[in-house]
């Protein structure tokens, strides 16, 4: 018994010399000189991210080299897609925060372009025509392990330095069960800058159909469809039809449709948004699939409008530059909005001024207006840009390097491509080249005089698609028809 309580009393005062050593490990403080260590350690490699990620002069622009999509249907590398090239991530330093080096208290926008279908089953259903406003999620750098890690507000994303300096992390479509795993690389800034001097275009294709003129049919395109649309209205048929072909970019077969069920005004503006071609007429809309089929009868916006603009962001179609032919011949400042849900219309904002006769182009957040007329018959040619911010409704105004009026316009990431109508013809094919980063213009020699040396020919319609640039040439004078159209293009670097 005596030697039972031995080994008992050993063996307690073992565990308390355990229990002890171990209360004294857990209490055990880093000393002051240590904690100091692991905050410089922190600051030292926050201070190399916040470096690499931004500089003090100019804003870096972060593009997605690689993307896979995971999704119930399985994984995808979407890395070519258009709508993947054309995303651009920016760390911006916040204007009301303290002054100094970028931080993590400042925020990122992420400039999405043409949005993912992150449920889609193949590489090509994820493809979509969908432009998206920008978005911007403040960002806080995060020790996890043992690396260190970018940590966007609500989980949206989060992005580790990679090799070679590049970013490699993860963006979470929680709603759908879906996520996109990206490497991004910086893109240098002159790689950024436009450097055009000259355009060699070359024909791609002629149109034989008689259409009125005088910057009133339009031609758009489908990245998804590989197909240019061009629509017009036929004034010598008693019917005064609408007509739209499709042109299949790789074989150049044309398909054609021809609408008599209503006498719309000559003007149409055009956009594909997801799988349907939209044509906003002067006084009705009309919807196809992207093979031309009709989708539904034609819809009543409710005006008589003439040489107006349109440009559209996810479900709105902005209207602009109209010319009411209830009202005169001088566009209205209002700023009109259609949505395609409630297929209704409603004025956005009455603008300080506004010309007709132009077609501008909305990107990144704003509508781009280029130039136009007083009047759409006969007016003075102007030489202002108009920009509005469609989250804000703040307008500017700022001189364009020459007065310009029938303008068209198409974007490609920051740049917008813009010709138009200048005064007396001397720069009638004159191309131009807006950066909406450093809001510089750069202007592009082309060949387009030798290819259409007609005096009165002129840009009838552009667009941009997989790098190429595409613009229809037809005749000025407005009310006359034009029988043969052709469509050149240009390669982009």
């Amino acid at each position: 018994m005596k030697r039972r309580m031995k080994v008992w009393k050993c063996a307690v005062v073992i565990q308390l010399i355990f229990f002890t050593c171990l209360i004294g490990c857990i209490e055990e403080k880093v000393e002051p000189d240590d904690q100091d260590d692991l905050i410089e350690e922190a600051e030292k490699a926050k201070k190399q991210i916040l470096d690499l990620i931004n500089n003090d002069e100019e804003n870096i622009i972060w593009k997605i080299e690689t993307a896979l999509l995971k999704n119930a249907n399985g994984i995808f590398d979407i890395s070519d897609n258009f709508n993947v090239r054309d995303d651009e991530f920016i760390f911006i330093k916040n204007p009301t925060a303290p002054n100094g080096r970028l931080s993590d208290s400042d925020f990122m926008e992420w400039r999405i372009g043409d949005g993912i279908n992150v449920t889609g089953k193949t590489i090509q259903e994820s493809k979509q025509e969908y432009l998206f406003p920008n978005e911007q999620y403040g960002f806080a750098i995060e020790k996890l392990g043992d690396k260190y890690q970018i940590q966007l507000e609500g989980g949206k994303m989060n992005f580790e330095v990679f090799e070679d300096n590049k970013l490699k992390g993860q963006i979470f479509y929680k709603d759908e069960n879906a996520e996109l795993e990206v490497v991004l690389r910086r893109q240098e800034i002159e790689e950024g800058k436009s450097k055009i001097t000259f355009l060699e275009f070359e024909p791609f294709t002629k149109i034989n159909l008689s259409i009125v003129t005088g910057h009133a049919p339009d031609l758009t395109k489908s990245s998804v469809n590989n197909s240019l649309y061009f629509s017009g209205r036929e004034d010598s048929n008693s019917a005064r039809p609408q007509r739209v072909i499709k042109i299949d970019v790789q074989n150049k077969e044309q398909k054609e449709v021809v609408e008599l069920g209503h006498q719309d005004f000559v003007t149409k503006t055009s956009v594909v948004i997801q799988d349907r071609l939209y044509i906003f007429g002067g006084q009705v809309v009309w919807i196809y699939d992207l093979d031309l089929k009709l989708q539904q009868d034609w819809i009543s916006h409710g005006d008589t409008y003439t040489r107006f603009g349109m440009s559209s962001v996810q479900d709105d179609f902005y209207i602009y530059a109209v010319t009411d032919l209830n009202i005169g011949q001088e566009a209205t400042p209002d700023i009109f909005k259609f949505n395609l849900s409630t297929l209704k219309k409603e004025k956005f904002l009455t603008s300080p001024e506004m010309k007709t006769n132009t077609r501008g182009v909305i990107n990144y957040d704003y509508l781009y207006i280029f130039g136009g007329s007083s009047t759409w018959i006969g007016g003075e040619y102007d030489g202002f840009l108009r920009r509005i911010n469609l989250k804000t409704k703040e307008f500017s105004k700022n001189p364009l390097p020459f007065g310009i009026e029938r303008t068209f316009s198409s974007r490609r990431n920051h740049e917008i491509f813009y010709m138009g109508l200048t005064a007396n013809n001397e720069k009638n094919h004159q191309l131009v080249i807006f950066d909406t980063n450093s809001e510089t213009y750069n202007v592009v020699d082309t060949n387009l005089k030798l290819l259409e040396p007609a005096l009165r020919s002129q840009v009838a319609g552009l667009t941009i698609m997989d790098n190429y640039l595409y613009v229809l040439f037809g005749a000025e004078t407005p009310g006359v028809e034009k029988k043969d159209w052709t469509i050149y293009r240009a390669l982009l670097p």
